[in-house]
């Protein structure tokens, strides 16, 4: 039994003893510590693992897509003359060349007033008190009417004719109006369709008693149609059939509301630009591989692959000094991968057509012993690119090309719900469950030290019974008595704690 010195010793060291007393449980903790640690960072790995193997993924599959979106199919399109046309192609344009001839450019339709004297006031005058309303029509849309009050005979033609312009434009009647200063003293009004072509042609009629766009030269005595003619006003064109682009492609002559032609040549779009003269020769549109755009996308190609090696290669190394090991080093999902990927891009392609390079080293790709691609021929590969940008493009889009395979491949791993996000889901649950056993074993500790603590202080205060005893009997010199019994008739005092 300790003695009362011995137990007056402990409170000084009573959190050294606990710390003793729980260092197992503790370091259990640790160890815990360390599995959420390792089981947040594989985790991490796994998502940025995610998004590197679908930078690559999205590049390979822009190789193998159908149609305009198809990256190593891209195709550009050059004119022999661009003051004439400029053209662009898709990847679903047809190779070869194309003769173009172009008649007329289209053109919006435009209505131009007599010259009108600015300082004048002879329109204030002769509609004074009335109503101007005119209407106007672009193509097959509803007529808008357009009215504007005269009110004060003093008003200048500059000031009314600005009137009508603000009145015209604040409608939704699809032209542009404006008032053109043609000399220092004179102004005429403008009215212009917002679209080319003769389906946007501008269509003018007076709808007040007092005509006002025939009074200001815009239309003819019978409302119709008239040409402008140096200082009188009225169409531009004459006739709407003019606003149209007219052009021969191939001999075979097209007409066009628009100067951007989208539906003549499949997967090309020609914009018109100045119509030629007559006796001209016809000037000639060269479709082609983009051969530059495809070496841009193989140099893209190196870089994305290169980045999921080398990320792939240093978690699943092993250091042999310190025979520390990367997350994946064990991993037979992880290192399949790579085995498959270092597989496709180092064989022959047999689906190549026949005469075309059937690997990456007939192109001047070359592979180093970690399996990373460089673009280290840059010759071999333009050479290749001269005999038809196919001849490069083969290796990857044919039936078994390298982005056919791995686009299969890496599918599963990209997806939702796919072979990562499995890895993932799993390393979440495994750290809720340790989670779960580090609280519940924080608790336990915790009840522990609360008991071992109650304890304690339970063996404080018998210490303190035992000294105020002590002190009394050292008071009263009493401590003789201690050796008689009841049996003499002696004093006996009950010290029992």
């Amino acid at each position: 039994m300790a003695s009362i010195s011995s137990i007056s010793q402990i409170q000084p060291t009573v959190n050294n003893f606990l710390n003793l007393y729980l260092v197992s449980d503790r370091n259990s903790v640790k160890k815990i510590e360390s599995a959420q640690q390792d089981i947040s960072t594989r985790i991490s790995i796994l998502t940025d693992l995610k998004a590197k193997l679908k930078v690559l993924y999205d590049r390979i599959k822009s190789f193998t897509d159908v149609g305009a979106a198809k990256k190593l199919g891209s195709k550009s399109a050059e004119s022999s003359d661009t003051t004439i046309f400029t053209a662009t192609a898709d990847t679903t344009a047809s190779l070869g060349v194309n003769t173009i001839f172009v008649s007329q450019i289209a053109r919006n339709d435009t209505v131009v007033s007599d010259r009108i004297t600015s300082s004048g006031k002879d329109i204030a005058e002769y509609f004074e008190g009335r109503t101007i309303s005119f209407s106007i029509r672009v193509g097959s849309e509803s007529a808008v009417t357009i009215s504007v009050d005269v009110n004060n005979a003093t008003e200048t033609n500059s000031e009314i004719l600005t009137r009508i312009k603000d009145a015209i434009n604040n409608s939704n009647a699809n032209v542009s109006a404006n008032v053109i200063s043609d000399t220092s003293t004179t102004k005429r009004l403008t009215i212009v369709s917002d679209e080319t072509g003769s389906s946007n042609a501008i269509e003018l009629s007076d709808v007040s008693s007092r005509k006002f766009l025939r009074y200001i030269g815009m239309i003819n005595g019978g409302g119709g149609r008239k040409s402008a003619s140096g200082t009188s006003g009225g169409y531009i064109e004459s006739q709407s059939s003019n606003l149209n682009a007219i052009f021969t492609i191939n001999g075979i002559q097209i007409q066009s509301d628009d100067n951007e032609i989208t539906d003549v040549l499949s997967g090309v779009t020609i914009n018109l630009k100045k119509a030629q003269q007559t006796g001209d020769s016809p000037e000639t549109l060269f479709i082609t591989q983009d051969e530059e755009t495809v070496k841009e996308q193989i140099e893209g190609f190196i870089k994305d692959y290169n980045e999921v090696i080398k990320y792939l290669n240093e978690r699943t190394s092993v250091d042999p000094s310190t025979n520390k090991r990367g997350i994946f080093s064990g991993d037979f999902t992880i290192r399949k991968l790579i085995i498959d990927l270092r597989t496709m891009v180092s064989g022959n392609i047999s689906t190549v057509k026949s005469g075309n390079p059937k690997n990456l080293t007939e192109i001047g790709i070359s592979i180093d012993r970690s399996g990373l691609l460089t673009l280290g021929n840059e010759d071999k590969f333009n050479e290749a690119l001269d005999k038809g940008a196919t001849a490069v493009t083969d290796l990857f889009d044919s039936t078994k090309g390298i982005a056919i395979r791995m686009k299969d491949t890496l599918e599963s791993f990209v997806t939702t719900g796919g072979t990562i996000d499995d890895a993932r889901s799993a390393s979440d649950l495994k750290l809720k469950s340790v989670n779960v056993r580090k609280s519940s074993l924080e608790n336990r500790i915790k009840t522990k030290e609360t008991s071992l603590r109650r304890n304690y202080s339970e063996l404080q205060k018998t210490y303190s019974n035992l000294t105020s005893q002590m002190a009394l009997i050292g008071k009263y010199n009493l401590s003789g008595l201690l050796n008689y019994g009841t049996d003499s008739g002696n004093i006996g005092l009950d010290l029992t704690v």
